[in-house]
């Protein structure tokens, strides 16, 4: 039903080459692209990307990745059997929290939350009313957590620093949390303070806790080998399926994303059902942005008081005070770095593929550096 509602949106999908394309058609354009990629019918969808006049498409793995039933034997193998030649930016860890930890994202961010009210959350957007928005804690490894939250960020450090060394430098964790429908995903991006503004400054590593995760409902994380500045598209890819505890890190200048969720979810998950995720990022130096006269949410606002409410403008903020009666755990990772078992995550080549408007591979041999298409001329989703 809906394919057919989209071809009957979209009428003749021909657009001749001098003919502008609407945003508006080329944005139903890509919805039947993305439903005919995700059931396995890539060359139906290549008329819809010349039409769109996208270049370049995510690979056929990505985009009609296989459901969670069918990755059992992938997930199982030994951790990247060709690590050693192409050497993987992510680390992924299964039950990464103690469960007393876990308890305290899924109060805070459990779907319709007050957490999300009060920020505006769209879930569809995966944005709050001000758009992207994150709270900022000034860290230090060997000083006790203040809060709850901190003794996160401090679990959390531990465990991975073995893997990312360079995160004894962090001198500050950011922290933001999603929670999208079973069709919503994050176009893929890179994590860079205030989202780029003023130049692209990545953190140390960022990481990503599935605080909830429903078997079947949304698309998995893809992390590539791709950073800004250096070479084409990426070449190398990593997808991290949802799974309640599991957290992955990887480093904070690779290229990410979430794949949107694939068909439908299954009947058991409930209209209700979420992908749930909690954020932080490890930086040597970021800005720390106060409330404005708004009082609206934004990016690296210092993290409230989790004792009172916090008025900020003509907004109240109580969504903090939930976290008052969790005290911080003495508990960290320092001493069972070595312990915690590294779960396996197949590395992919050929991130993307060319459609048929693309240019034509450089001769083998050609000394001509990797051209870099504009992000207009990747189809994604």
């Amino acid at each position: 039903a809906c394919e057919g509602q989209l071809r009957l949106a979209l009428g003749p999908a021909i657009v001749l080459p001098d003919k502008p394309l609407s945003a508006k058609r080329r944005e139903v354009i890509a919805r039947l692209a993305l439903l005919l990629c995700q059931e396995g019918r890539r060359q139906e969808a290549v008329p819809l990307l010349e039409t769109g006049r996208w270049s370049f498409c995510l690979s056929d793995w990505v985009l009609h990745y296989p459901l969670p039933s069918e990755t059992d034997a992938a997930e199982n193998g030994t951790l990247q059997t060709r690590e050693e030649v192409y050497p993987s930016p992510l680390r992924v860890f299964d039950d990464a929290l103690p469960q007393a930890m876990t308890n305290i994202l899924k109060r805070l961010l459990a779907p319709r939350s007050i957490f999300w009210q009060e920020h505006g959350y769209n879930e569809v957007r995966g944005s709050g009313e001000n758009g992207y928005f994150s709270y900022l804690h000034e860290f230090h490894r060997n000083r006790a957590p203040a809060t709850a939250i901190d003794a996160l960020i401090h679990h959390i450090h531990g465990l991975v620093r073995v893997q990312f060394p360079e995160l004894d430098e962090a001198t500050s964790a950011e922290w933001w949390a999603h929670c999208r429908p079973h069709p919503c995903g994050h176009q893929l991006h890179f994590d860079s303070d205030d989202e780029g503004k003023g130049g692209a400054r990545h953190p140390i590593c960022s990481c990503v806790f599935f605080v909830e995760a429903p078997p079947g409902v949304g698309g998995p994380t893809i992390v590539t080998d791709q950073k800004l500045g250096v070479g084409g598209l990426a070449q190398r890819g990593w997808l991290v399926y949802p799974r309640p505890g599991r957290l992955a890190a990887y480093d904070g200048a690779v290229l990410h994303g979430v794949v949107p969720g694939r068909g439908d979810p299954p009947p058991e998950a409930g209209p209700g059902s979420r992908r749930v995720t909690w954020m932080v990022a490890f930086w040597r130096k970021v800005t720390l942005r106060p409330f404005g006269a708004d009082g609206l949410a934004g990016s690296n606002r210092p993290f409230p008081d989790p004792s009172a409410p916090l008025t900020a403008g003509p907004r109240t903020y109580t969504w903090q005070q939930q976290l008052a009666a969790d005290l911080p755990s003495s508990q960290t990772t320092e001493d069972s770095n070595g312990l915690q078992k590294i779960t396996a995550v197949p590395m992919h080549s050929g991130v993307w593929v060319r459609t048929s408007v693309a240019e034509p591979e450089p001769a083998t041999g050609s000394t001509d550096l990797p051209i870099l298409p504009t992000y207009a001329e990747c189809f994604q989703w």
